[in-house]
């Protein structure tokens, strides 16, 4: 069985420090057995992010991928979706808006952080939204 994860980081900002956090996200998950999909790290390589109609437009096709993995999910048994938010870096408005969606569709949300060494053996430090708010 395939784990789907929707990966949340922070992107703006220090874009380039990063873009390098989101891939250490992507390859902590991949470490653990899961297949990740960081959409921040997909639309920004033909939409610019400067210009708030390709930012937005991004923004919103990345969540109509996440949930149309999530229906299938829903749906099939071949495979499992969770979003991750990693948040070593805290948490940004956009990551406030895509808890806010994936809650309300009902997806599974995890809370990680990278411990030292992990994205090197998948030792990421898993929480759920409501115990890191506690």
């Amino acid at each position: 069985m395939v784990d789907l994860i929707i990966v949340e980081s922070p992107y703006a900002g220090d874009i380039e420090a990063n873009i390098a956090y989101a891939k250490r996200a992507c390859l902590d998950c991949i470490e653990n057995g899961e297949t990740p999909f960081a959409s921040h790290l997909f639309f920004p390589q033909f939409l610019n992010e400067q210009e708030e109609v390709e930012r937005e437009f991004g923004i919103e096709r990345g969540y109509e991928i996440g949930t149309a993995f999530y229906w299938t999910s829903i749906c099939r048994v071949e495979f499992n979706f969770r979003v991750a938010f990693y948040i070593d870096n805290g948490w940004s408005p956009g990551m406030e808006l895509a808890l806010e969606w994936w809650t309300r569709l009902g997806a599974e949300c995890q809370i990680r952080r990278l411990t030292e060494g992990s994205a090197a053996n998948g030792s990421s430090q898993i929480d759920t939204p409501d115990e890191e708010r506690a």
